[in-house]
């Protein structure tokens, strides 16, 4: 019998011989284009033989031996779901036909079954499987074309992004085009060699990274849902939706943790390049995700190594500069938070210059931009309880009320700028931020509870993966080694009198569980509670 582009493979299963062999004879005679592949005894044999040959339809009997009909339809469905049944019975086994259809038996026969009815049911279940097959070849013809276009239409959205002058209405189409149905942010992946020049040498890494393309494409549509741009330069754009009611804390931490996920894939495969993974904030509205995208590449630029930034977890953007701030107002305050006393001085007088061409004719709108700009960087030393600078700060209106000369104006802000810088690159050099600042603080008063790395994080705002990073660098210890010397350090004060209990210290300290507070006790100081308390504890943890 040859083989058709519309072959039919059947399997047929009885226990009584005269029907496997009538059943064989109509079929082989009246079609042409199916093929019996097997023809079996019992249930047993006809879930085995369908594993194995994965038939397009089954004729099987209900009453068999072992394993009756119902039995093995239900088990051959589980590895071969698309397989047609066309189900054998006698008149008094009606009520096991019933049980079939329910199973989505396609056809049943009643015994005996006369050839032209055996012939007008296969022919049926026959043309079902050829429509199904149709359908099956459009659909996959339109997903190749898809997969064609899909880049195309990607592409363009994210372009849209990027480029956003009057593209909202083109970024509509696209969402209504593409099936988004809610708001998302925007993760921009930096290329860069893992050597050398690192990530300065963007077209060489270009034409390195573009072969590594489609796996980083393929890696992204497997991790999560998104819409990848194409390779610009040394870098991939994505947009990623993101539709849940959470709050702003939340939704930045899952997208850290996404981030992370992508990262560790990347780096699994890709040994000779390294990734920077900038993250702008999530937004309800599609028009403002180039803002999104702006806040990733200043996420990226913040980094001096390879990993994974938020852009809310940059200290000085986060506490500092709103990002819809014209451009030199950003520039200027990032001068002055580097203590770039050079630098901000020279955007000053390009900020302030621009300021007399916009508000020439009104000196207290200049007055108040420039006490805007000086505000927002005070706060930084003022967040550091600089209380030298806070008593500055109360001086700011009533002398530059007092100035009515422009020309003063500008001397007297770039006086102010160059304070301001002078304590910020002050602080710099102490290597402590604000974050850490508060970070301590908080674990100074809340050492007795039983507080974890996400509570100090959550409690300065950023998230538990930036903190953890920014402390130990900043401090040189870990979280946890830190939490520990504060407690211990309180023990051992404690300790001074010799009327407190082991237990007592032990609870104060913020242990549950003496026994581990005297290991860890013994762990740090050398000692064992008692032996400190013995040696009066005079030489070791003194305020």
């Amino acid at each position: 019998m040859g083989r058709g582009k519309n072959l039919h493979k059947i399997l047929i299963a009885d226990d009584e011989q005269i029907v496997l062999d009538s059943l064989q004879f109509v079929i082989g005679k009246n079609f042409k284009d199916a093929e019996i592949v097997s023809s079996v005894y019992s249930g047993k044999e006809a879930i085995e033989d369908a594993d194995k040959y994965r038939p397009d339809i089954v004729i099987m009997d209900i009453k068999m031996p072992g394993i009756n009909g119902i039995e093995a339809i239900e088990e051959i469905k589980k590895s071969n779901p698309d397989t047609k049944f066309i189900l054998l019975t006698a008149f008094d086994k009606f009520d096991y036909a019933k049980q079939a259809i329910n199973l989505g038996v396609s056809e049943y026969l009643l015994k005996p079954v006369n050839k032209t009815k055996i012939v007008q049911t296969l022919k049926k279940v026959m043309d079902e499987i050829d429509l199904e097959r149709e359908k099956k070849n459009k659909e996959l013809e339109i997903r190749e074309k898809m997969e064609i276009i899909l880049p195309m239409l990607e592409n363009g959205f994210i372009y849209s992004v990027i480029f956003p002058d009057d593209h909202s209405t083109e970024i509509m189409n696209y969402k209504t085009l593409m099936g988004i149905h809610s708001g998302g942010y925007i993760m921009t992946i930096e290329l860069g060699e893992a050597s050398g020049d690192r990530m300065n040498n963007k077209i060489g890494v270009s034409v390195k990274a573009h072969q590594f393309y489609s796996f980083i494409r393929d890696t992204l549509k497997s991790i999560t849902d998104c819409i990848v741009g194409a390779m610009m330069l040394n870098r991939i754009v994505v947009f990623i939706p993101y539709d849940e009611k959470e709050n702003e804390y939340s939704e930045r931490l899952y997208s850290l943790e996404l981030g992370e996920l992508i990262y560790k894939k990347l780096n699994e495969k890709i040994k000779d390049i390294d990734f920077k993974i900038g993250i702008g904030s999530n937004y309800k509205d599609l028009t403002m995700l180039s803002n999104s995208y702006n806040e990733s590449l200043q996420a990226i630029k913040s980094m001096n190594d390879v990993g994974i930034m938020h852009f809310k977890d940059i200290p000085e953007i986060h506490e500092l500069i709103d990002h819809n701030l014209l451009l030199l107002e950003k520039q200027l305050g990032e001068k002055i938070i580097q203590g770039d006393i050079p630098g901000g001085i020279k955007i000053f007088n390009d900020f302030f210059n621009r300021l007399t061409i916009l508000y020439g004719n009104s000196p207290l709108t200049i007055k108040n931009k420039v006490l805007e700009q000086i505000f927002k960087v005070s706060h930084y030393i003022q967040n550091n309880n600089q209380e030298n600078m806070i008593q500055n700060n109360r001086n700011y209106f009533e002398e530059i009320l007092s100035i009515e000369d422009y020309e003063e104006i500008r001397q007297w802000s770039i006086g102010q700028i160059t304070f301001i810088s002078e304590e910020i690159k002050r602080m710099k050099e102490n290597k402590i931020s604000d974050v850490t600042r508060k970070a301590k603080a908080f674990i100074n008063e809340n050492f007795a509870k039983d507080i974890k790395l996400e509570d100090v994080s959550k409690a300065v705002n950023i998230s538990p993966y930036y903190f953890s990073k920014l402390f130990k660098e900043e401090t040189g210890e870990n979280f946890i080694d830190y939490l520990t010397s504060v407690r211990i350090r309180h023990a051992c004060n404690q300790f001074k009198n010799k009327e407190i209990s082991i237990k007592e210290v032990s609870y104060d300290c913020g242990y549950s569980d003496p026994n581990y507070f005297c290991r860890i006790f013994k762990k740090v100081t050398g000692l064992t509670p008692t032996e400190y308390k013995e040696r009066n504890g005079s030489w070791l943890y003194e305020d």
